[in-house]
């Protein structure tokens, strides 16, 4: 298909929003993270909303960690929600298609550290999209076409030398 054409001009904008990140260690070993993205652009030329801004974002998650489990050290387990709510502050017919909806995906880690001789060998396992939410990201230009990743494993490892 075709993709779509996009010409910007400069324009006078006003940005605003902040990132907000709470941690608590309820327990000694478990742990809340919360997270907080929130944008707002306004467009002083034409006195309406400015086009692909973020939409609010919430990323939570509790973690549970073990300082060591026979050989290996720093063992933890994650689950995660992000939650991504519609955006709703687009100026109309600004855009091909109308801001898709919002959507929430769990995701979930774990990982160990191991020792190697004298080196360090971290090992995490990711699976993002646990539940295979079908759904499309306001600022993914794809969005026109098809949607986000659905689930996804991600196995990282890092030798520290």
């Amino acid at each position: 298909g075709t993709y779509p054409f996009f010409q910007y001009t400069q324009a006078n904008v006003n940005l605003k929003g902040f990132d907000l990140e709470l941690q608590y260690k309820l327990f000694k070993s478990f742990s809340i993270d919360s997270k907080t993205s929130v944008v707002r652009g306004w467009n002083k030329t034409i006195h309406d909303y400015l086009i692909f801004m973020p939409a609010d974002r919430f990323d939570n998650s509790v973690k549970y960690e073990w300082p060591a489990i026979h050989s290996l050290n720093h063992c933890y387990i994650s689950l995660g929600n992000i939650t991504v709510l519609r955006q709703t502050r687009v100026p109309p017919k600004s855009d091909y298609v109308a801001p898709p909806k919002g959507y929430s995906i769990a995701n979930a880690s774990m990982g160990f550290q191991l020792p190697v001789k004298k080196k360090i060998l971290s090992i995490d396992i990711a699976v993002y999209n646990l539940t295979n939410v079908s759904y499309r990201d306001y600022l993914n230009r794809y969005r026109y076409y098809a949607d986000d990743l659905g689930i996804n494993a991600v196995l990282r490892t890092k030798l520290v030398f």
